[in-house]
């Protein structure tokens, strides 16, 4: 069975929405056996959405929309199926009752633009949304499934796992079982990664493919298979994945889809390290990337955002080393990891730099990063030049601080 994701709304053309939703449907997807083999963002109207729909229609079996069901003037998703489907918009006893509870529950009186949310189309059936106001609706034509939601996130999750995947869990047959099975490895370009496994892959079997899906210092490989008895692909999977690791044993890799942040989140927690940050120009980014993970509490002590000199020369950076050095500096950087001590870790990051767009100079340009990282027994400095708007070189030095973190934990500094 295949499937067609349209995701519907100006703010994602326009950058101001990232679209999250299409990632996570297409992985839950996966898990019953639904293959993505589109997704599209439009705008919010309604030639632009009927098109859309004609031309995934011809395609996929399953066509899922996301957007435009809100209660305002330009959320014309509803009304535009109506027209679509050759049919009328009905009020909906149940679903006006959850809009009232939900309102209810919030204090706000219902008015007639709420009451219209509970108007669907005759000839779909309306699913509940237990999280907001507007309704999800499933409607079959031709053969065809097609599920509209709304385009906030936990909304069409809410909705998806409370009816939509059992729904086409209880529809597909003879269903293709498709699963992946992913490691990481580190410091290996994909070029000599491809070039070390060609004969690996000429060796898969013809229902198992292998991707390489790069990201700086990192690269992703998955094996992807498709067979319609689910044993023979979990153990066919499971013995590639043996016989890739035994191809990669001189390399450093992970199990799983792991980032560098988890990486360096399960090495701390494995080997019982305690850590502390003392950050500048990241502004807290390396702190929010490690708090973002579930059990880090357990290693990650704190960290001072030392954004200003006075709150450097607090963490004992000498007054003399800012004034001759500079701020961003090695020679600051190295006193910022005092922060070890004061925490009493086993391991500290220091990050001092440039993020632009003002403050670089001939001898430091906007987006000079130094970046320090010690134990207390090796002490490792870095000084990067970054690319990039603000955020970028945020991102970056946040990046490569989690990576020089990564060799620290490795041994691969001396």
């Amino acid at each position: 069975m295949k499937a067609e994701i349209i995701t519907i709304g100006t703010e994602i053309l326009i950058g101001q929405t990232i679209d999250t939703n299409s990632a996570w449907l297409g992985e839950k997807l996966n898990e019953i056996g639904i293959q993505i083999e589109r997704i599209t963002s439009i705008n919010d109207e309604e030639q632009t959405i009927i098109q859309a729909l004609n031309e995934a229609s011809l395609r996929a079996d399953v066509i899922f929309t996301t957007g435009g069901l809100g209660p305002t003037n330009d959320d014309i998703t509803k009304y535009t199926l109506t027209k679509y489907f050759d049919t009328e918009l009905v009020e909906n006893k149940s679903v006006l009752e959850n809009v009232k509870k939900r309102l209810e529950r919030r204090g706000i009186p219902i008015r007639k633009i709420n009451e219209n949310q509970a108007l669907v189309p005759k000839n779909c059936i309306p699913i509940e949304n237990k999280n907001g106001t507007a309704p999800g609706m499933w409607f079959e034509q031709k053969k065809k499934i097609y599920v509209s939601m709304p385009g906030v996130p936990y909304e069409m999750k809410g909705i998806m796992q409370n009816y939509v995947l059992s729904k086409l869990s209880q529809k597909i047959n003879n269903q293709t079982n498709i699963l992946h099975t992913t490691i990481t490895v580190v410091n290996v370009p994909e070029s000599i990664l491809a070039t070390k496994l060609t004969e690996f892959e000429k060796n898969l079997p013809d229902f198992v493919s292998i991707s390489y899906l790069p990201h700086k210092t990192l690269v992703r490989i998955r094996l992807s298979g498709k067979h319609s008895i689910k044993n023979i692909l979990e153990e066919t999977l499971k013995n590639q994945l043996f016989k890739l690791k035994d191809h990669l044993k001189n390399e450093i890799f992970f199990d799983g889809s792991l980032n560098i942040f988890q990486i360096v989140a399960q090495l701390l927690q494995s080997k019982q390290q305690t850590i502390s940050l003392a950050e500048s120009c990241t502004g807290g980014a390396i702190s929010k990337e490690l708090t973002n993970i579930s059990g880090i509490s357990k290693v990650f002590i704190g960290s001072i955002i030392a954004y200003h000199n006075n709150i450097k020369r607090k963490i004992d950076v000498k007054e003399e080393t800012i004034i001759n050095f500079g701020a961003v500096s090695e020679e600051t950087v190295i006193e910022m990891l005092k922060i070890r001590e004061q925490f009493n870790t086993n391991i500290s990051v220091a990050v001092s730099g440039i993020a632009g767009p003002n403050g670089g100079t001939e001898e430091k340009p906007v987006g000079t990063v130094y970046i320090a990282v010690t134990n207390g027994k090796i002490q490792h400095v870095k000084r990067y030049k970054f690319n990039g708007n603000r955020i970028t070189i945020i991102k970056n030095a946040t990046f490569f601080a989690f990576e020089m973190l990564r060799q620290l934990l490795m041994n691969e500094i001396e």
